[in-house]
């Protein structure tokens, strides 16, 4: 018999409430597989969207005052340094908001004065601008801290784990007046800026190339040859790292800047002036940079053609002066108070935060109420 264009008059099985409840629980139980999954791939490029950024909240800590700050993502640790002690201390970050005091962690505190060498640090040099400066390398077994120390004129290398000293990127008096470090995750590679002169010629970029404790100079960018940089301190390279960010803070209203440069062969590849002056420290997110300013209180996002520059957020009382990011957390910049230390502020999406902000026994409680539904679905 020849039905073409005729309705199908055969009546839809109705679907069973107890099969509507199964589809139901598998799909919670992929949506339950799948969000670890893509918070482990994120984490893992370590790249964040500047867009819905915001202030969430406050880590509350003695962390005195400092530049320095770097992030561990593989041990969950923050790393500062107080150049009035002369310190450095290492934190651990809560899983969640559920924690005993509400903040950070506290592991461990190394160097001060009453230190031995080679822990002992000088963070503030002769010309009265501190360093400091602090950046995690994903060296083997586990990762190394480096630290800037212009008082000494070198770049240290500490495991925060055993809590040792390491080594030296630079060792003592090679290097005049570090300030900025940064370590490539693609590649052994080291970048520290320096300098010794507010308005001198020696204002370089030096990259490393190494491991652990051994470490040799691949290449100087700048200098009394080519002088392109006014004043640099902080510095990242790229997701790829064929590239450097450099942060110039600069000697006036007007000159300070970001640079770009290429690693294979120094060559500056852009250059924007920042409408704000005190450009301290850089961190590379999804489409462009982020870029610490300290005299504006704020942080400005510059994209990858360096045509766009935007306030993402405004500090108000707060001077930044360093950024770094924590796959799972958000965006973590720290502040300096005259007379009250240096904070540290939360910038993420709502997201995150959402997820961040359930405690623990939250979490437990949901897993179970899934799983319970499954199994009575089962029987």
């Amino acid at each position: 018999m020849h039905t073409c264009g005729l309705p199908n008059t055969r009546k839809k099985t109705p679907v069973p409430p107890v099969r509507k409840i199964k589809i139901l629980c598998i799909l919670l139980h992929v949506h339950w597989l799948c969000v670890p999954l893509f918070n482990l791939t994120v984490s893992s490029k370590n790249m964040f969207s500047p867009r819905g950024l915001r202030p969430f909240s406050k880590f509350q800590a003695d962390f005195g005052p400092g530049f320095g700050l770097a992030s561990c993502p593989s041990l969950g640790f923050l790393a500062t340094s107080d150049y009035l002690h002369d310190t450095i201390s290492v934190w651990s970050v809560p899983l969640s908001s559920d924690c005993s005091d509400g903040g950070l962690v506290h592991v461990c505190t190394l160097g001060g004065r009453g230190s031995k060498a080679p822990m002992q640090f000088k963070f503030i040099c002769m010309d009265g601008l501190a360093s400091g400066y602090l950046a995690f390398i994903p060296d083997r077994p586990r990762p190394l801290l480096l630290v800037t120390d212009a008082g000494h004129n070198a770049v240290h290398t500490v495991d925060v784990v055993s809590q040792t000293h390491v080594g030296y990127v630079a060792s003592p008096g090679t290097i005049a007046g570090p300030r900025g470090v940064a370590a490539c995750r693609t590649s052994p590679l080291v970048a520290v800026s320096a300098w010794k002169s507010n308005d001198g010629h020696d204002h370089v970029v030096v990259v490393y190339r190494g491991s652990g404790a051994h470490w040799g100079a691949v290449r100087v960018i700048g200098g009394h040859c080519h002088p392109q940089f006014n004043m640099p301190f902080g510095l990242r390279f790229s997701a790829d790292g064929s590239c450097i960010c450099v942060a110039e803070r600069g000697t006036g209203r007007g000159s300070s800047c970001i640079s770009l440069l290429r690693v294979s062969d120094g060559r500056l590849l852009r250059r924007m002036t920042t409408a704000t002056e005190m450009a301290f420290d850089v961190e590379g997110v999804e489409g462009g940079w982020l870029v610490a300013c300290r005299s504006s209180q704020s942080v400005l996002f510059v994209a990858d053609d360096f045509r766009r520059c935007v306030c993402v957020v405004d500090m108000f009382e707060y001077m930044s002066c360093a950024v770094a990011t924590m796959p799972g957390l958000g965006v973590v910049v720290r502040h300096r108070i005259h007379g009250r230390g240096s904070p540290m502020q939360v910038l993420s999406d709502g997201d995150t935060m959402s997820m961040w902000s359930m405690s623990g026994m939250r979490v437990v409680w949901m897993t179970a109420v899934a799983r319970g539904i499954m199994c009575f679905c089962r029987r």
